[in-house]
């Protein structure tokens, strides 16, 4: 299963000096540009652990059985990584208003998607969710930061 990581957009708004709209685009892109090699390496490393390509259905599924709650907390705990390292940006106030009922929906999301099952989570029913959230955000110009989840 491949997911890209992203959807990864906060409110901003620490005490540094504001960004510039373009600064700040480019601060959270680089952000979310990181966190999601982060997560294509770690579903890449799962799927070499589990057998790679000459893995039977049943090794599949028996790896994710084992260790499929250990890779979705890891994505969960990746993307608010991401969520946190944004949000320490201080972005223009404009740019803020328009995120934060983003965020709010996405910790929302983040919340749910920590508590799915294995099985839940791999079956993938939750990307419709974060890629609803993904297009606003990226008609805000976090491009990197709204790939699709799915």
């Amino acid at each position: 299963m491949v997911v890209a990581a992203a959807f990864v957009v906060v409110a901003c708004g620490s005490d540094s000096e504001q960004l510039s709209e373009e600064e700040f685009l480019a601060a959270a892109n680089e952000i979310c540009e990181v966190g999601n090699e982060e997560v294509d390496q770690l579903f890449d490393d799962a799927f070499t652990a589990a057998g790679g390509e000459e893995a039977t259905e049943e090794e599949f599924q028996r790896f994710f059985q084992d260790e499929g709650e250990n890779l979705r907390d890891a994505f969960v705990s990746n993307v608010q990584g991401q969520v946190s390292a944004v949000r320490d940006l201080n972005g223009p106030d404009d740019l803020e208003e328009e995120l934060d009922p983003l965020v709010d929906q996405l910790s929302d999301e983040l919340d749910a998607l920590s508590e799915l099952s294995v099985e839940e989570f791999f079956e993938g029913a939750w990307e419709a969710g974060f890629n609803e959230i993904n297009s606003q955000i990226q008609a805000l110009g976090l491009t990197t930061c709204a790939e699709d989840a799915g």
